[in-house]
């Protein structure tokens, strides 16, 4: 599998302003008390614990997230943290009387109540950025940076476009800032291209949406489970003429594909009764399910599905929503139910919170 090829424009920009912090910072104090850049050691004493402290973890900070690297992203809560906590102290302590002072320079009420409002805008912009790019280019089903849950498959019918080329089938996967899709062995377009996807979904009224989303690729990645094609990652651009499309996939994501638990556990359907056949359930959501079976019905067939548990039976009525029968997007063989009816509510609430402290696929 390749590796990433390029990084987001925002993760370089936002690990070089941290990679700034310390240099201007050192610069500016050196500067300040009329001290050489090479006196080091006398630079540093002219500065407070506070400020070396943030001078440290911005390294830290800008490294881990240039990298992508899980203690990065924490670090700079850490550090947010920090900084917040300070600026309430010293807004706090601001009204009780007492005074700062900067480099011998007082700091007025008004002062504190800048820095504080400037410092909560710049950490939010910042986390804005990173909570919309950080997960968007790592769109492999095995790993996505250092989120390793496995992206849940959500098939449905697409249409690329790239300059003359035109490529359709069904998605891999698929979330609001992107989507993996699978292309023929030829593909011959780079990283960095734009191009045009159309994705068809269900809108909030149950019919067929077109959505429209102008798109970047991202990245290119042999599969095993589609010999001879490609699996390539998406990422959608911001457009104001795709916005109707955006919200509209939010909320079929939001509406339609839940969360997911992995659940290893024999379950009882059929197409007249509970009980016709038993096989494993793989997963489940408060919206569906999917099961491990060579058993296999159409899309939009309505079944019963019986989910013994220790507290009593739930019983559901679900449709297919998409059938595996050849066991492809590294799946097992089976098919994909959306629930329609639920007739145990409050137990299936009560064993799916139960569910919930194992092990959570995120989408």
């Amino acid at each position: 599998m390749r590796t990433l090829r390029i990084t987001p424009l925002p993760i370089l920009i936002i690990s070089f302003l941290f990679m700034l912090i310390p240099i201007l910072s050192y610069l500016a104090t050196a500067d300040f008390y009329f001290l050489s850049i090479w006196q080091v050691r006398n630079v540093f004493s002219k500065m407070e614990y506070i400020q070396i402290l943030v001078l440290v973890s911005s390294l830290f900070v800008s490294i881990g997230i240039l990298f992508r690297k899980k203690a990065g992203y924490f670090a700079f809560f850490t550090l947010a943290g920090i900084l917040i906590l300070y600026n309430v102290w010293l807004l706090t302590s601001s009204f009780f009387g007492k005074s700062f002072h900067v480099a011998g320079f007082p700091l007025t009420r008004q002062d504190v109540v800048m820095n504080f409002s400037l410092t909560l805008f710049l950490l939010g912009s910042i986390y804005y950025f990173l909570n919309q790019e950080i997960s968007a280019p790592y769109f492999s089903p095995d790993s996505r940076g250092w989120r390793r849950n496995p992206r849940e498959t959500i098939p449905l019918s697409f249409q690329l476009k790239f300059q003359s080329s035109t490529f359709a089938g069904k998605t891999i996967n698929l979330s609001k800032s992107g989507a993996m899709v699978p292309v023929i062995k030829s593909f011959e377009f780079e990283p960095g291209e734009e191009g045009e996807v159309e994705i068809v979904f269900e809108d909030r009224d149950g019919r067929d949406f077109k959505g429209v989303f102008r798109c970047m690729l991202i990245r290119i990645d042999e599969i095993d489970f589609l010999p001879g094609e490609k699996q390539i990652g998406l990422r959608f651009l911001s457009d104001s003429t795709t916005n109707e499309s955006k919200i509209q996939l939010s909320y079929f994501l939001e509406e339609r594909y839940s969360p997911r638990y992995v659940v290893s556990t024999q379950v009882q359907f059929g197409e007249r009764g509970f009980e016709e056949y038993k096989d494993q359930l793989a997963n489940i959501s408060a919206e569906g399910l999917y099961l491990n079976t060579n058993i296999h019905y159409p899309t939009g067939k309505d079944i019963y599905i019986r989910i013994p548990t220790l507290s009593g039976n739930i019983d559901l009525e679900a449709r297919v929503s998409w059938s595996n029968p050849k066991g492809e997007f590294g799946k097992q063989q089976g098919f994909g139910v959306q629930i329609v009816l639920n007739r145990n509510p409050i137990r299936f609430r009560i064993w799916l919170l139960r569910v919930r402290t194992q092990k959570l696929h995120t989408r």
